[in-house]
């Protein structure tokens, strides 16, 4: 590497997201820009670019309302997307992610805390006592008609793996019971439903197909975006462009032309050399 990259990797470590500030912006992703990248993702280029977005401050969860595609700050409270159940948590030292499915007696609980733990928990309405079901790492809930879908799954020091489960019961009052549907080649960190059943799944770093019988296939293989944590995922009203919040861009994938582009609101909240 020549001095110049050298400087530049430098000043990104000791002053990461300097001149990238933030006061207000435009929250729907139709209208972000269009951000030029490298497409050779075995490239100086792309690790230049990609190692400067990884410093950003910015982290962007997409959602989408009304049929339109949004995104927020990770750190923003959307009373739509952080709704929880008023229900005791397990509690202890290490901090994780929650993420809540309400049924009809009551709610299905989630908790990811990375390396460390996972769980997956029964909260019924009735005032029973609550009790875990698993130990799986749990990111995300899709229910789809009687049907109750998760994935779970852990990427850590250059390991990535997980799996989509299925979580059932054989009546009202049984047990709840969890089922592997396919294990997947990296951790997933959230998926979508289709309305053929086929579900649209992001991994660690890559974009992925289940089929309506659990056949896997890569859509976008190796992305480049581990290191910018992808954190959520959601699909056009025509099922034809997913939407990936991750640090620094929303990522945009055509299902028809498999073509990836990277979006920001403006200007302003660009790392870059």
């Amino acid at each position: 590497m020549n001095a110049k990259y050298f400087i530049l990797l430098m000043c990104l470590f000791l002053f990461p997201g300097l001149g990238n500030t933030l006061d207000q912006y435009n929250p729907r992703v139709q209208e972000w820009k269009k951000i030029n990248h490298p497409e050779d993702r075995n490239s100086k280029q792309w690790f230049l670019w990609n190692y400067a977005a990884s410093f950003s401050s910015h982290n962007w969860k997409v959602y989408k309302k009304n049929g339109c595609i949004y995104a927020c700050l990770l750190n923003e409270q959307l009373t739509s997307q952080t709704f929880s159940p008023e229900i005791e948590l397990p509690k202890d030292d290490i901090p994780g992610v929650y993420t809540f499915q309400k049924l009809e007696n009551g709610w299905l609980g989630g908790c990811d805390k990375g390396e460390f733990s996972g769980s997956l928990w029964w909260f019924p309405d009735n005032g029973k006592k609550k009790y875990k079901i698993s130990d799986h790492r749990v990111k995300q809930f899709i229910k789809s008609g009687d049907d109750i879908f998760a994935i779970q799954g852990l990427a850590h020091l250059g390991t990535s793996q997980g799996s989509m489960l299925k979580i059932s019961r054989d009546g009202r009052d049984k047990p709840w019971k969890v089922s592997t549907v396919i294990r997947l080649p990296q951790s997933p960190e959230a998926f979508q439903r289709l309305k053929n059943s086929e579900f649209i799944v992001l991994l660690s770093n890559s974009l992925a197909k289940v089929d309506a019988k659990v056949n896997f296939k890569f859509l976008l293989e190796n992305a480049g975006w581990d290191t910018l944590y992808p954190n959520s995922l959601e699909i056009s009203q025509d099922e034809k462009t997913v939407y990936i919040g991750m640090r620094q861009y929303v990522a945009v994938f055509e299902l028809d032309t498999n073509q990836l582009n990277f979006y920001v609101p403006d200007d302003r909240l660009m790392n870059n050399f």
